[in-house]
């Protein structure tokens, strides 16, 4: 007999369990405050793509360089984006209510956009909407073999079923976005953000009599977009201090806009400078600055190329970040293992696959805290891409492992050594 046991969770793991000689500090996956910077990250990262996507209406017009310029950095996502990301990490070790065993972490994130633009025009800007709701869920899986004894009982049949069992706190991340889109000069995003906390009871059942709403908080979430600037606040209403802020200025995006310098903007990488300030809002854990610089760059759709460095910043730096003075170092390329060409036909100019690798460094003093020598840790990322299009639908399917990779660790320090699988589907049109 064979049960497959779902077990959703919150506080499924600690390191003073794990690594029972060190000091326990919290982690991300309880960290409400790092988990909010997450889920407005993937909003953003959303709504970039879909700035950046073409229209069937008007890609004639775009140049060449046009053309596989906003290929590489968006889609088809006119009107609607769809995007959901299932991720696991194997063999997790946790502390459950029968002791140490190795489960299955699962991560899922999930966004859906809706875009109306043009919706009322004047002599100085044209004004639209769009709606979002993203959100996040964590969970765990084990499968356990029960051996059915039917010795002797010819005639009894041997039971396979399933069932799901809910243990610790659950969390639910939501947020919900209304962007008010001002055409030429940027868009003003302004939501809510829910994060729940349920205990399950006794039972181990979620919706039932004796579950527990452990917290329930709301928070406001702001980011302004004008021209090559873009803002993001996290604020705490009632503690009165800011969790996080980060801003970035797009510097050929400004230059076009206030000089005669930028005559074929598509023909240019991008290059980003900004600004992040993070502050935990946990006993043991300081607030931290960091500047960043990032580079995006296309080669046709022959090659895509990411590098980013991320430099700690502020007189408060601790003693670790003096002597690591970079946060995260990333390099990522995509592959084209066959080029498309944007003047044939829509199947041929949006077809697409791409080899990727990525290679990264993450330092952060809590690795300390989950195995690791060093403050720092080295990582790699490894996947495949496939862009397509049917009718007036594109879309990609991508997959992709990594271990100690830096975007990763970012969000989740608990992954620190080891391996996620993860796997994504988006859809827009």
């Amino acid at each position: 007999m064979r049960i497959r046991i779902y077990l959703f969770i919150l506080m499924v793991f600690s390191p003073s369990f794990l690594f029972p000689s060190v000091y326990y500090e919290a982690g991300d996956l309880i960290n409400v405050v790092k988990r909010n910077q997450a889920i407005t990250d993937f909003f953003l990262e959303r709504w970039k793509i879909m700035k950046n996507s073409l229209s069937f209406s008007n890609f004639e017009e775009k140049t060449l360089d046009e053309k596989y310029y906003h290929l590489a950095r968006g889609s088809l996502a006119e009107y609607f984006d769809f995007y959901f990301r299932g991720e696991i990490i194997p063999n997790y070790p946790v502390m459950t209510p029968y002791g140490r065993s190795d489960l299955n972490l699962y991560k899922f994130f999930a966004s859906t956009t809706l875009k109306f633009e043009d919706l009322i025009q004047t002599d100085y800007f044209s004004w639209g909407l769009a709606l979002n709701l993203s959100g996040f869920r964590y969970g765990m899986s084990k499968e356990v073999n029960l051996k059915n004894d039917t010795s002797g009982l010819a005639e009894t049949p041997s039971v396979v079923f399933d069932t799901r069992e809910y243990v610790y706190n659950q969390i639910f991340d939501d947020l919900f976005v209304l962007s008010n889109i001002f055409k030429p000069f940027g868009t003003l995003h302004t939501g809510i953000l829910f994060n729940k906390e349920l205990d399950p009871g006794n039972d181990g059942l979620l919706n039932t009599g004796d579950d527990i709403k452990v917290n329930s908080y709301s928070r406001l979430f702001f980011n302004i977009e004008l021209f090559a600037l873009s803002f993001n606040l996290g604020y705490n209403s009632k503690k009165e201090k800011t969790d996080f802020f980060n801003s970035k200025l797009e510097v050929f995006d400004l230059l076009k806009i206030t000089t005669d310098w930028i005559q074929n903007r598509e023909a240019l990488p991008d290059f980003y400078i900004g600004y992040t300030y993070f502050n935990p809002q946990i006993r043991n854990l300081e607030p931290y600055r960091t500047v960043l610089f990032e580079v995006f760059y296309n080669i046709e759709n022959i090659f895509n190329i990411k590098a980013q460095t991320e430099v700690f910043a502020g007189k408060s730096r601790s003693l670790i970040q003096r002597e690591n003075p970079y946060k995260q170092l990333l390099l990522e390329i995509d592959w084209g293992l066959f080029k498309r060409n944007p003047d044939k036909t829509q199947v041929d100019r949006l077809s697409s696959l791409y080899l990727i690798f990525g290679f990264s460094q993450f330092t952060d003093a809590r690795l300390l805290l989950y195995g690791s020598e060093k403050p720092k840790t080295g990582g790699f990322a490894a996947g495949l891409k496939f862009n397509f299009i049917i009718g007036r639908v594109g879309g990609s399917l991508q997959v992709k492992v990594s271990k100690n990779y830096a975007p990763k660790l970012y969000q989740l320090i608990e992954s620190y050594d080891r391996w996620i699988a993860e796997c994504s589907v988006q859809l827009n049109f």
